[in-house]
């Protein structure tokens, strides 16, 4: 028996070969993308990574920070319930002080109200029932009888009276110190009993006073010139609330000559300091007299020669417009 021969090899034809070289080529190319790919996805986890635990370990040192903060406030706690016991102690201490001091110089009842806190705390109003007796001699009375009205006064000078006891404050004025000041009074009428009462005359507020802002008109003048005269005017005048200068800035604004210059430093001045529409059309700037200047030489306009740095006016306020507008003296 013959032996078995091998095959013999195949020659592949030139389109076989392109076609195969073709395929490893794409694989190839495949592969690299893939492998582009996860290199890509670990470079990320590693990023995402590093920044998580930057993440944990700030905040790792908040939770620190906030634990100590909460140990401080623990100890301070403390601090205080023990301030708080150590308080009751001395009042209860200084109660029983009390106690033992009023013993024997008030009765029994008087003793009870006083540690309870009832009518000494609060005391009710005087009623026309007679006192019960106590050992505690009463303080004496400060207040001045008011002296019996007359039934012919005149229902006018009534009214004026009233008016001025709600304009001046109430303060107790030494009979040394001031002398007495007596109204002129009209000569009094006979009242009749049909007569209608007079009301009593509204107080009258510090805004409901008229102020006495003078007219500033520039004419002919220079700015420089209208600027003095102005400021010259200002120095005179008792500014005694912040209305009256803002009326006198709005004056001088209002009389320039050139209203393009006036719009002109009303819009540099509201570009630094608050304003409002005013009722008759103007515009109101909230800020002092010394603040013009520089709002004059931001809207390019020139009142050199006058001072730059103007001294803010002193206002002298009574007792009754310090309580009325909030401003001290």
């Amino acid at each position: 028996m013959a032996p078995v021969q091998p095959p013999a090899p195949t020659k592949q034809s030139t389109a076989e070969m392109a076609a195969n070289t073709m395929w490893e080529y794409q694989l190839r190319k495949e592969n690299k993308a893939i492998l582009d790919q996860i290199r890509k996805y670990g470079e990320k986890r590693d990023a995402d990574v590093a920044e998580n635990m930057k993440r944990f370990q700030e905040v790792e040192k908040r939770r620190l920070a906030l634990e100590a903060r909460v140990t401080e406030l623990e100890r301070d706690q403390k601090l205080q319930d023990a301030h708080a016991a150590e308080h009751k102690k001395e009042c209860a201490a200084k109660l029983a002080e009390m106690e033992n001091f009023l013993k024997g110089r008030v009765n029994d009842e008087e003793l009870r109200k006083i540690m309870s806190g009832g009518q000494y705390m609060n005391p009710p109003a005087q009623t026309t029932s007679d006192p019960q007796p106590s050992r505690v001699a009463p303080r004496p009375s400060n207040a001045k009888p008011r002296p019996a009205r007359a039934d012919t006064q005149d229902p006018r000078q009534e009214a004026i009276a009233n008016q001025k006891a709600v304009r001046s404050p109430q303060v107790d004025d030494a009979p040394a110190t001031r002398p007495k000041q007596v109204a002129n009074r009209r000569p009094a009428t006979r009242s009749t009993s049909g007569e209608r009462a007079v009301p009593t005359a509204k107080p009258i507020t510090a805004t409901s006073v008229p102020s006495t802002t003078p007219k500033l008109s520039q004419g002919r003048k220079a700015l420089k010139q209208h600027y003095e005269i102005a400021n010259a005017a200002f120095e005179s005048l008792t500014i005694t609330n912040p209305q009256m200068e803002y009326d006198f800035i709005s004056a001088f604004i209002s009389g320039l000559q050139n209203k393009k210059h006036a719009e002109k430093v009303i819009q540099a001045l509201r570009a630094v300091h608050p304003a409002k529409n005013r009722m008759d059309g103007g515009v109101e700037i909230m800020c002092g007299w010394e603040d013009v200047a520089a709002g004059f030489k931001r809207a390019g306009l020139d009142v050199e020669g006058a001072k730059e740095e103007i001294k803010r006016k002193k206002r002298t306020l009574n007792p009754r417009t310090q309580l009325e507008t909030g401003f001290s003296a």
